[in-house]
């Protein structure tokens, strides 16, 4: 049934969308690049006002790194509580000529606003405040406690945010907490996931001599190229199974609620692929198994192998110096320490204990349910907001410190809803941009979520 405060949560929506397309202008114009720090500080500062001024308490909770802002509102003790995430930070503009007009300008045309951060996450953070605002302009009664926090380091993996939460988890305490990023679907349908995968980022090198030798020797002096290729091989059959001794203790079968979702989804082996440019997929892993495969399965790959002399015309050297770079994509409950630690294990067992491992970035992965209460009322709220079914994915194949990482870690339930951004806004990359229909259709889905969320269980309390 249509709760009828949603009529007047809408009044004010469509009352002050210019306002919102304005503020969306006035954050894209103040940039907050997390790779340099440039205008990060100015920009968290500027969000803490303006949650200050639609009615929330706010502050900046400062990191290691780049600021946290926090915004709360209170209705009652006891109450349900959401904690509604996104992130304030961007990527750099890159190269001023590739714009079309200049990427902090924030110029508009017609109902498209372009500039870095349209999209990726200034829309999103922008969507978020005006919904609050809107819940609370409009005077309707609300039975909910509510938190708004929103990271600056998102784009460079949120390498802050373990810090954060244990100096402040007991500030960010809720029972579901919901993250608003990504871009929709190519038709633009909203998608919807419950968690996301992990990353464990490693550098591998091997020494087998001082310098590069002649390689005349290569028939008595061990050579670290071959070293190395070995040793990468030995981590995968050429079948493309993972042969790391435990790599799966941690993987849990797929639910019958997560498998019914992947199996409701059409899935087209070439639509999928053309897009890619890739020129085949892993054997089996297409037709009616690529969505358990993009979502659910975990990666060990290659990204990069240097060694010896590859310039051009002859330069025949024996390396002695070789080293690659190991992506692992992690799933379910796998951790980075614990594959680290199988890998270590797995070379050591193989004969390659000269094979040194450098971790240089990890995550977590995250999961939730996907039949919980908090579930029900994100997708529910889609067909109810906008009149369509959303797509929805038991797990992302993103990796990142975001809502659905927030949540397992303070023990509530998460969701993350990609609805913000069109399918390709150009994020990253130059001329990105935002169609001002879904900003609005973002507000006012937001405003349903929120509203609600009052009848979600409390599991914090």
């Amino acid at each position: 049934m249509t709760d009828v405060r949603f009529p007047v949560v809408q009044e004010y929506i469509d009352a002050h969308s210019e306002e919102f397309a304005g503020e969306l202008q006035t954050l894209i114009r103040l940039p907050s690049v997390s790779t340099s720090g440039e205008g990060i500080r100015e920009c968290a500062e500027y969000l803490v006002s303006k949650l200050q001024r639609i009615g929330l308490e706010s502050q900046l909770l400062e990191t290691t790194g780049n600021p946290l802002v926090l915004g709360s509102l209170e209705s009652r003790p006891g109450a349900p509580t959401l904690l509604i995430t996104t992130h304030y930070d961007v990527q750099p503009a890159g190269p001023a000529d590739d714009w079309d007009h200049p990427p902090y300008e924030a110029h508009r045309t017609g109902d498209t606003i372009w500039g870095r951060g349209a999209s990726d996450a200034k829309g999103p953070v922008t969507a978020v405040i005006s919904a609050v605002e809107s819940v609370i302009g409009s005077g309707i009664p609300l039975d909910l406690n509510l938190k708004v926090l929103l990271d600056g380091e998102e784009e460079i993996g949120s390498p802050s945010m373990p810090e954060a939460l244990e100096r402040y988890g007991h500030l960010l305490q809720a029972d579901a907490v919901v993250t608003f990023d990504g871009n929709s679907m190519a038709d633009g349908r909203p998608i919807i996931n419950f968690g996301g995968g992990g990353l464990l980022y490693l550098q591998l090198e091997t020494r087998t001599a001082r310098s590069d030798i002649h390689p005349n020797r290569g028939a008595l002096v061990p050579n670290a190229a071959w070293r190395l290729i070995w040793a990468l091989a030995s981590l995968k059959s050429v079948d493309e199974e993972i042969t790391i001794e435990g790599f799966s203790d941690n993987l849990s079968p797929v639910s019958d609620a997560d498998r019914a979702l992947l199996k409701s989804h059409v899935w087209n082996d070439e639509v999928e692929r053309e897009p890619l440019g890739a020129f085949s997929f892993l054997p089996g892993r297409g037709g009616k198994r690529g969505p358990e495969a993009l979502h659910l399965m975990p990666i060990v790959g290659v990204s990069g192998i240097q060694s010896g002399y590859v310039g051009e015309g002859v330069g025949a050297v024996l390396p002695a110096y070789a080293r690659a770079m190991l992506y692992i994509g992690l799933r379910d409950k796998q951790t980075p320490n614990e594959i680290e630690a199988k890998i270590r294990h797995h070379f050591d067992r193989q004969g390659f204990g000269d094979v040194s491992i450098t971790v240089l970035g990890s995550t977590e992965p995250s999961f939730h349910p996907s039949d919980s209460a908090l579930a029900s009322l994100v997708v529910d709220t889609v067909r109810d907001a906008l009149e369509v079914a959303p797509v929805v994915y038991p797990r992302g194949h993103w990796y990142g410190r975001q809502g659905s990482w927030i949540g397992a870690r303070i023990g509530a339930v998460a969701a993350q809803i990609s609805i913000v951004a069109p399918a390709q806004p150009n994020d990253h990359g130059p001329n990105e941009f935002i169609p001002l229909d879904y900003l609005f259709r973002s507000i006012r889905y937001i405003s349903r979520v929120i509203v609600g969320s009052e009848q979600l269980p409390m599991v914090n309390h």
